[in-house]
């Protein structure tokens, strides 16, 4: 069923009303399984505006695991289900589905974006840690992933968060090197620079500082770097810049 035309909401509105009939007219087809999962991503997408989707798609997701237990498709109706709870808000039960299709289905193509969403739903329950190893297993395994710099970047935001600022500058200046024209608004650089403040190499953090001040002297929220780089100057003893 081709539905490419149109804003996002009617193209999947139309798949959903066409994978809706085709289990309806077909109840003996070999690929009711993979309807029902495109179903169910049908509505699971519609939810992101329509809540009430998103039980839909569960049932649509349920209904597959239930009704075919060796589909290929299993896998990823388990992923729906972890997404589809994940934005009902409940991350326990989000988490929890995710970790079944890593044990359930080891070695899957999906294992990449289950790390990857598992790590950022440990990341809304403030599992810092566990987080930061889920990060580390999917650059680990799979240094193809398509949202690598992302995911490295996340994983420099919570060694910060976790204290660990040597780990915090490596992949800081990592993903710097990479490309630098993509911090836009100075974040990696700030918080590049705050680490090593908060590591105690001052000298670094104040060029970091002084080359933010200079490159980005627009960018809105820029008194806590100034505030910072006074700090810096009065514990080197150069009161007078």
């Amino acid at each position: 069923i081709e539905a490419t035309a149109g804003p996002d909401s009617l193209r999947y509105r139309l798949l959903k009303e066409g994978f809706a009939g085709f289990l309806k007219d077909h109840p003996d087809a070999h690929s009711r399984d993979l309807a029902l999962l495109r179903l169910g991503d049908a509505q699971r997408h519609l939810g992101q505006t329509e809540p009430a989707e998103l039980d839909t798609a569960l049932q649509s997701y349920r209904r597959l695991r239930s009704q075919f237990p060796h589909s290929p498709f299993s896998a990823q109706a388990l992923l729906g289900m972890g997404l589809c709870y994940g934005r009902k808000g409940q991350t326990q039960v989000a988490a929890d589905s995710l970790r079944r299709v890593l044990r359930d289905y080891p070695g899957s193509s999906l294992s990449a974006q289950v790390l990857f969403e598992l790590g950022q739903l440990l990341l809304l329950q403030s599992q810092l840690g566990t987080a930061r190893a889920r990060f580390q297993e999917l650059l680990l395994a799979y240094p193809a992933f398509p949202q690598r710099r992302g995911v490295q970047l996340q994983l420099a935001d919570t060694h910060y968060q976790l204290g660990e600022y040597p780990r915090a500058i490596a992949l800081y200046q990592q993903w710097l090197e990479g490309r630098e024209d993509e911090d836009t608004d100075g974040h990696v650089r700030r918080r590049l620079a705050a680490s090593y403040h908060r590591h105690g190499e001052f000298a670094a953090a104040l060029t970091l500082y002084g080359q933010l001040l200079a490159q980005t002297p627009d960018t809105a929220g820029l008194d806590s770097v100034y505030f910072a780089q006074a700090i810096l100057l009065a514990k080197l003893h150069r009161e007078e810049e």
